[in-house]
């Protein structure tokens, strides 16, 4: 467990990381263009290029990771104490 250090409007600092609810969206964002580039780059590959499989596996590890981060990123703010009036 990450001990958390302060809390923000809408964010939490943690020893390790800076969680802002913000994140997860800024992510899909970011995710959807990955795979709009790769559909696109997928499409123009008439040669075949040797590491369009594990190109191909990229988009699904991204989209793991994204999910692992909307999880933390919720499982911090649930766990910050309230801010101090």
């Amino acid at each position: 467990m990450v001990a958390l250090t302060e809390q923000a409007k809408g964010q939490v600092v943690t020893s390790k990381a800076r969680f802002t609810l913000a994140a997860p969206e800024e992510e899909e964002q970011s995710l959807e263009r990955l795979r709009r580039r790769h559909r696109d780059l997928t499409a123009r590959d008439v040669l075949g290029a040797p590491e369009a499989p594990v190109a191909g596996e990229r988009p699904g590890q991204c989209v793991a990771a994204r999910e692992d981060l909307a999880e933390r990123v919720f499982a911090a703010l649930r766990q910050a104490p309230e801010p101090e009036q």
